[in-house]
């Protein structure tokens, strides 16, 4: 979380973080299996489809491990922070302001093992995000965080506490 706790702004707290989730190492670490029992088959063709597929799976491994050090998604009290990218750096911070909703997809994978994407939409802009840990409890931290910012505002122009609605 290092780029999203270095770009607070002043009075802006850090409401919640979210990761990538650790499934993305499967099929790296499947493609590696199965290099491994293929490169020590007799058959000279088998072995080098083996030793092709280690080196494919060292690279998915590898692909994958820059993914999750680069990711840092995170939901403070007055944006939306999504940051990818350890070399070449992409950000996107939504300001709640402009949040207009939420989409989750979970696969039936993610369903069991608790990952899916993100889609959040503002003015006509989908902005995605893919293989986030826990996106429900991340989606509710997004809206509690918009709505606790909405009565903030209230109570900054109107000079009263709001209290929020109770459903």
């Amino acid at each position: 979380m290092g780029y999203i706790k270095a770009s607070l702004m002043h009075g802006e707290n850090l409401v919640r973080t979210a990761r990538i989730h650790p499934f993305i190492f499967v099929q790296p670490a499947v493609i590696l299996l199965l290099g491994w029992w293929y490169s020590g088959s007799e058959i000279g063709l088998f072995r080098y489809l083996g030793w092709l597929l280690l080196l494919l799976g060292l690279v998915a491994l590898l692909q994958r491990l820059f993914v999750v050090i680069g990711a840092d998604y995170g939901v403070t009290d007055r944006r939306l922070v999504f940051k990818t990218g350890i070399v070449r750096r992409r950000v996107r911070e939504l300001v709640h302001e402009k949040i207009e909703g939420i989409e989750i997809y979970q696969s039936f994978w993610g369903r069991i093992m608790g990952y899916g994407s993100l889609l959040v939409t503002t003015g006509g802009a989908i902005n995605p995000s893919t293989s986030v840990r826990d996106p429900v409890y991340f989606r509710v931290s997004v809206y509690e965080s918009i709505e606790n910012s909405r009565l903030r505002l209230i109570t900054r122009h109107f000079g009263y506490e709001a209290k929020p609605s109770e459903e």
